[in-house]
């Protein structure tokens, strides 16, 4: 350890001697010291051994507080979904304007109802563009919150997406399927205008926010190989929202299983032609604008 810190004096980003210096604070026992010069080297995977054992420890020490959390959490979420099985239970005999909660709260029956959900979503006006915003936020906030929020191990160098970015590459696509999707089925018998397809998809976004908060929230309790498994539960919750926006579509347009996918996989193609559309005309629009700022720059000389 004395070597290692030796050669540390005379080159500060050397990150061998960082290493060696964690593995000496790692055998004996000094984990959390050891995670730090760990870190410092971005070295994930001592890392996640030192963490390993110093929440082994911290466990062992402070058991009850790790008991009465699970309990407290799993009573919360119990708790919580059957309130909203009973907001949306009662929603169904409801006449009349409803809440803007009651619209964002039946998001959660949509997702386990999807058929239902979707029908009742546009004929019986469960939800609503307020309630689809909404939605689309939340998806934009866990999106903002996974690149900023995830633990060490997870994102070592810490790097993030701006707001701006992340609400581009959200809307971006869902623009383009919304209006991709609208084009087609208007040509094809389709049963549901532009707002119809917005809110359907839109409210197929919740899994993305049920899913990717508490995901990286338990980042930061987890080591390097069962982060793994928060990578597959994530990969399911994208997977959930591709199935639902297929069967909105279908419900939305009242559509038969075989040609709502031909239609689904002729929008992916309208989306692609859309995008070459606009880079084609962006790319002409700054031709043009180049072409006449030269000319503007050359009169202005001769003049």
């Amino acid at each position: 350890m004395e070597d290692w810190t030796s050669i540390l004096q005379r080159n500060s980003n050397f990150d061998e001697a960082y290493i060696g210096i964690g593995q000496s604070l790692y055998r004996s026992g000094q984990y959390e010291e050891a995670m730090e010069y760990f870190k410092s080297a971005y070295d994930t995977t001592n890392y996640s051994d030192a963490f390993s054992m110093w929440r082994q420890e911290w466990v062992k020490k402070y058991v009850w507080v790790v008991i009465v959390v699970v309990i407290v959490v799993l009573v919360a979420y119990s708790l919580f979904f059957k309130f909203v099985n009973k907001v949306n239970v009662k929603g169904h005999t409801k006449v009349g304007k409803r809440t803007f909660w009651e619209e964002v709260l039946y998001g959660f029956w949509v997702i386990f109802h999807p058929f239902d959900g979707f029908w009742d979503l546009k004929h019986e006006k469960r939800g609503s563009m307020r309630g689809a915003f909404f939605w689309i936020g939340a998806t934009v906030l866990a999106f903002t919150y996974r690149s900023v929020g995830a633990s060490y191990i997870v994102n070592p160098y810490n790097s993030y997406m701006n707001i701006i970015a992340i609400i581009t590459s959200i809307m971006v696509p869902f623009l383009l399927w919304a209006a991709a999707n609208w084009c087609l089925t208007t040509l094809f018998d389709g049963e549901g205008s532009f707002k119809d397809i917005f809110i359907a998809t839109a409210y197929s976004l919740v899994p993305i926010p049920l899913f990717m908060f508490p995901i990286v929230i338990c980042t930061h309790f987890l080591t390097l190989n069962e982060v793994s498994i928060l990578q597959l539960l994530l990969t399911f919750s994208f997977i959930w929202v591709g199935l639902l926006i297929v069967f909105g579509t279908q419900v939305t347009h009242d559509y038969s299983f075989g040609k709502n996918l031909i239609m689904c996989i002729c929008t992916i193609g309208g989306m692609a032609f859309i995008m070459f559309i606009v880079v084609l005309f962006s790319g002409l629009a700054n031709n043009i604008v180049s072409f006449v700022t030269a000319i503007v720059v050359e009169l202005s000389y001769r003049v």
